[in-house]
């Protein structure tokens, strides 16, 4: 039994030390893109630099982006999806479904999130995720490779919901100038195969 826990905290180990690596490379690329390798997920890197770096994730379809820019955002849930900034999150999935999304082929409706699964004791334990698009643009096959853009956390605030509750959702009034980027195939999105279609 202990033979098993120790090798179940080798690979650990090796893999804390590989995005370690691979993540401060990219700090001194000049193009800042993460050259990525190994055995293990670019969700799973993602959800590492997240946890162990102050960062925060932005994907877009754009590979060319130098500094992120404010935009007039307009969500209709929430006033504060409704603001002048840069957003982004802790979530290493929806930033993904963002990346992929071909932005010249990809027209109509979009849904995307999350809820979270809780325990007896009411503590989030896992996230249940939902992607719909609608099923006329499905048949344009609209997804192509992307880019998670990482983000200092330094200028972004926490988004709350009308209520007043804090959600997965940041928003920086400033530009961002991301300090590494991941690039994302569609078949590397782990929900690909997921996607629930609407029909009118």
């Amino acid at each position: 039994m202990r033979e098993g826990v120790e090798t179940q905290e080798n690979n650990e180990k090796e893999k804390q030390v590989l995005f370690d690596r691979i993540y401060q490379e990219a700090l001194t690329r000049e193009d800042n893109f993460v050259e990525f390798e190994g055995p293990y997920s670019k969700k799973e890197f993602l959800d590492y630099v997240v946890e162990n770096y102050n960062v925060v994730l932005h994907g877009s379809n754009r590979k060319d982006i130098i500094k992120l820019e404010p935009r007039q955002a307009n969500c209709k849930s929430k006033k504060f999806g409704n603001m002048l900034g840069v957003y982004a999150t802790e979530d290493d999935v929806l930033p993904m479904f963002y990346a992929i999304k071909d932005s010249e082929k990809f027209q109509g409706v979009a849904i995307s999130g999350y809820q979270n699964t809780t325990s007896e004791s009411g503590e989030a334990i896992d996230k249940k995720y939902e992607f719909k698009i609608d099923f006329d643009v499905a048949k344009l096959k609209p997804w192509s490779e992307g880019v998670i853009y990482i983000l200092p956390k330094d200028s972004f605030e926490q988004g709350t919901d009308d209520s007043g509750k804090l959600i997965d959702e940041w928003m920086s009034s400033k530009s961002v100038r991301p300090v590494a980027k991941l690039k994302l195939s569609p078949e590397e999105f782990p929900y690909i195969n997921n996607i629930e279609l609407i029909e009118e």
